[in-house]
């Protein structure tokens, strides 16, 4: 049975490209991204991701480390969970771990396993949906903040990058990366 968690939002989710798309998007794993495809277009369910632990200690643990965010930078995050619309590409949205409060950056918790941690491969991995959530938002930085499973926490600055939003949305004009899905999208 899935859990209501992962399925309860799937009908809204097939009208827009968000944070984690992104990911699947700039990625190397064909057979995701035609996953992803068939799920926008409504020819498939998303993947149950409740059986998946690694999906559950990160969701289990994102106030934690939300907390212990704020508790070791004396930053308050707000906007948890907030949806956000991109202002003039309307298939563009994204769902925030939050906003830090005075610094206007991107807030994204991370769980990441202690023995494939590296903060090279931890900001390489999530880069394309901090960029993504940051063009959505029109904010200029972000920060990923990770615990991982050897009891450590690691905080991240990113800034916005022209190069890797040029990356994000050129997939939109190569058949290989099942381009128009925008207009799909309206249908």
């Amino acid at each position: 049975m899935k859990s209501d968690l992962w399925t309860k939002p799937y009908k809204s989710r097939r009208s827009f490209i968000g944070g984690s798309d992104a990911r699947i998007i700039m990625g190397s794993d064909e057979a995701a991204l035609v996953r992803l495809w068939r799920e926008k277009r409504g020819e498939a369910e998303p993947e149950d991701l409740s059986g998946n632990l690694i999906v559950q200690l990160g969701a289990a643990t994102e106030e934690l480390n939300r907390s212990w965010y704020e508790r070791n930078t004396g930053r308050r995050v707000r906007d948890v969970q907030r949806q956000v619309r991109h202002s003039a590409i309307s298939w563009m949205m994204a769902t925030l771990d939050g906003v830090v409060e005075g610094t206007e950056t991107v807030f994204e918790s991370k769980f990441m396993l202690p023995w494939s941690f590296s903060e090279e491969a931890a900001a390489e991995k999530y880069m394309p949906q901090l960029q993504h959530n940051m063009w959505v938002t029109h904010l200029r930085t972000s920060v990923l903040s990770i615990i991982t499973g050897g009891g450590k926490w690691v905080e991240i600055a990113i800034e916005r990058s022209r190069c890797a939003a040029l990356k994000l949305f050129r997939p939109w004009e190569s058949p290989r990366h099942l381009h128009r899905w925008p207009a799909r999208f309206s249908e």
